[in-house]
């Protein structure tokens, strides 16, 4: 007993002095036969120093991987990233479209309503064990049901048609 008591006021006092704070963080859903999903969030760093997510795991994937999206030669990519990094004081948006992390080889599709365990782990030491939810995306962005949706973002057009998506400017 004495032992689960000092467990209990380890974890008590690292959760008051944890430095990151993530809010708003979910996955995307997925359309049948998708193996691959993402998910998205605000990693808020209270601390001085800057910090980086340096890995994050999930059993609702085989992979976990940090990756951004790029503009190369004309053409959205998305690539792997060693760590993202969370300056002292402030905030890094994980989003669609930019930094985020990626699922992949799904277990199970996600579906809207349930929820995923993300454990994410910074350089500072910081461990956040989460739950999230997961969106919809498609649902939340419109879908055109006269053939395809057409999104835009900062300028970029994420056009679907035939189940076949397109990225351009």
């Amino acid at each position: 007993m004495r032992l689960l008591s000092l467990l209990a006021i380890a974890t008590l006092s690292f959760s008051v002095h944890a430095d990151v704070l993530v809010e708003n963080a979910f996955a995307r859903a997925t359309p049948p036969g998708a193996i691959n999903s993402a998910a998205f969030m605000t990693i808020h760093n209270d601390g001085k120093e800057a910090i980086k997510l340096v890995s994050a795991s999930s059993s609702a994937s085989d992979v976990v991987e940090l990756h951004n999206h790029e503009m190369h030669m004309g053409m959205m990519r998305m690539r792997q990233v060693e760590a993202i990094e969370i300056a002292g004081h402030g905030s890094t948006e994980l989003k669609p479209g930019g930094l985020h992390v990626m699922l992949l080889g799904l277990k199970e599709p996600l579906r809207e309503g349930t929820h995923i365990k993300v454990d994410l782990r910074f350089s500072n030491g910081d461990t956040q064990f989460l739950s999230i939810p997961v969106k919809n995306l498609m649902a939340e962005h419109g879908m055109n049901h006269s053939g395809g949706m057409t999104h835009h973002t900062d300028g970029m057009k994420m056009d679907s048609k035939d189940g076949q998506f397109r990225i351009g400017w």
